[in-house]
């Protein structure tokens, strides 16, 4: 009786809950099987305070008809609907993807396990990549009463493995706690694991772990949002089209995470391809290309991979890189596997450099004549800014020395073309129509760089 009485002075005192977000009724059980349909919804619900009736009916009532009353069964998620380009996978995540939510403030994402034991329902939280959740305040268990609902509901403190020591299965040194009155007691020396909603108000109690049938939903917390198993940033529907795999967070192993690969570099990825190991096919991989040097860890405790480690290659040179998109990246005509020989992105002896356009010296390309009166020109690995003038000549060439330092030049008479600008990757693109002088006889073209130096430099000259 005594106990009855605080109870009852408990409920006089105590403010009412706030009230929950409308949502999709719940179904009410009550002792002997019966069922009750839930009140009327109303805008706003503001409950009487105890009447003189109410406070007497309640002194009446024994214990024992409390038990199990009034306990909501939460109805579980429907499945979402699957892509239509495949079938949704047959797991329990994927049934339950619709009811996942993202916490305002800290960014995680919240969602419910399948019904079973503490320990089940925290397997199925690591192997999604998190854990049954950790509870840092009374404002972020409101947050999580008003998405799930009032009933039972596994959390992630447990004294499992040192009795007494409660202890959250994320690792965080959080001391928060709401445990019901009297609670925990370790009824029967085998309650170890810990639920939220023990009653109207939220409050914790310890249990045991159920028998078959008899478990309970668990909250489970991932940093990620859900059906991105490896959290590479790209989710599982989307790698299955990609090609890549949703348990890898470098499915090509060349040290970029997926996610960064396929995002656009406009977003800050480097829009290459996830499953491939070289993008513009040069020969260095995209993660040397991209100045990678540390592969991505992967989560063993979770069969997530990650970087294979006898396919990556580090960049030996972060401070320069190339660009993965571009098999020519300084387009100065060689491929940059053509220029980086041992492909680690470091400028070694005997090397050019795939980002330096001038290092190949310059380079004069001719196409063939259209109709016999116009010339196609390309000069490559000129000085960006510097002004080209082209040549041409009937007469031949006069060969330099090295001892000299001269160069071999057109002979005379030379014909000159109105110089250009190079552009800033030192490429010069011309059409130039020939003087009539030429047209018909052997030629030999040669273009003369004049950069900020002041000193002039000569391609090798080219017949036609």
């Amino acid at each position: 009786m005594w106990t009855l009485l605080a109870l009852t002075a408990v409920f006089a005192q105590e403010a009412p809950p706030p009230a929950a977000p409308a949502q999709e009724p719940v179904k009410w059980e009550v002792p002997g099987g019966k069922k009750e349909p839930p009140p009327a919804p109303s805008k706003e619900v503001s409950p009487p305070g105890p009447s003189k009736e109410g406070t007497e009916a309640l002194m009446k009532l024994d214990l024992k008809d409390l038990k199990g009353s009034l306990v909501p069964k939460s109805l579980p998620p429907a499945a979402p609907e699957a892509p239509a380009a495949f079938a949704a996978p047959p797991d329990r995540e994927a049934e339950r993807m619709s009811g996942w939510h993202q916490h305002p403030f800290n960014g995680r994402w919240y969602g419910l396990s399948a019904a079973g034991s503490w320990d089940e329902a925290e397997s199925e939280a690591r192997r999604m990549g998190g854990h049954l959740v950790t509870i840092h305040s009374m404002r972020e268990l409101d947050w999580l009463r008003e998405r799930f609902g009032q009933q039972p509901l596994w959390i992630g403190l447990s004294d499992a493995e040192d009795e007494g020591v409660f202890r959250w299965a994320g690792g965080d040194h959080e001391h928060f706690r709401f445990w019901s009155w009297a609670r925990p007691d370790n009824l029967g020396e085998r309650e170890h694991y810990v639920y939220m909603n023990h009653n109207m108000f939220g409050e914790w109690n310890d249990r045991s772990a159920p028998a078959r049938g008899d478990g309970l939903q668990g909250v489970i917390q991932i940093d990620h949002p859900p059906r991105d198993l490896d959290a590479d940033g790209i989710s599982d529907d989307l790698e299955l089209v990609l090609g890549t795999n949703p348990r890898d967070r470098d499915s090509d192993d060349d040290g970029l995470a997926d996610g960064r690969e396929h995002l656009d570099p406009s977003q800050g990825g480097f829009g290459t391809d996830p499953a491939r190991w070289d993008t513009d096919g040069d020969g260095i991989s995209d993660g040397v290309e991209a100045g990678q040097t540390e592969p991505q860890a992967g989560d063993l405790e979770n069969d997530i991979l990650g970087t294979n480690l006898a396919i990556f290659r580090p960049d030996e040179d972060p401070s320069s890189h190339s660009d993965p998109l571009r098999a020519d990246s300084d387009s100065d005509g060689q491929e940059d596997g053509q220029e980086d020989l041992d492909l680690d992105g470091r400028l070694a002896p005997k090397e050019t450099s795939p980002t330096d356009s001038t290092d190949q010296g310059l380079q004069l390309r001719l196409a063939p004549l259209r109709g016999g009166t116009v010339l196609h020109l390309e000069v490559l690995g000129a000085e960006p800014g510097a002004r080209v003038l082209p040549m041409v000549s009937t007469s031949g060439v006069l060969s330099g020395s090295v001892e000299s330092g001269l160069p071999d030049v057109l002979a005379g008479p030379v014909y000159t073309m109105p110089q250009v600008r190079a552009g800033k990757a030192g490429v010069v693109a011309l059409v130039i129509d020939l003087p009539q002088q030429v047209l018909g006889t052997e030629l030999w073209a040669q273009v003369v760089e004049i950069g900020a130096s002041g000193v002039p430099r000569y391609s090798a000259p080219v017949s036609m």
